[in-house]
């Protein structure tokens, strides 16, 4: 997933919590990952296994489902601020 993209050259930084966020996705047949950032700044990383029942999915569900995940996992960044919610869907 893109975890593994990252973490060669990864350089991880303070929250601006007055600046927009943006969040950028990965779904596979497997699982979900999201990189929670700030102008091009890397901030959180978080993925998880798709359980079976979710492996049926059709590529909407599965793009939902992972902008699901990204608002539940760092839903702290996203409470009363100005939040900008970038979908990067990687082919």
């Amino acid at each position: 997933l893109q975890k593994k993209s990252y973490t060669k050259h990864v350089k991880l930084s303070i929250t601006d919590m007055n600046d927009n966020f943006e969040f950028e996705t990965d779904v596979s047949k497997c699982g979900i990952s999201v990189v929670l950032k700030q102008q091009n700044i890397l901030l959180a990383f978080a993925s998880t296994v798709l359980i079976e029942t979710k492996l049926n999915y059709g590529v909407t569900e599965c793009e939902f489902l992972c902008l699901f995940f990204c608002v539940k996992k760092f839903e702290y960044f996203l409470k009363d601020i100005n939040s900008n919610v970038t979908q990067i869907i990687n082919q």
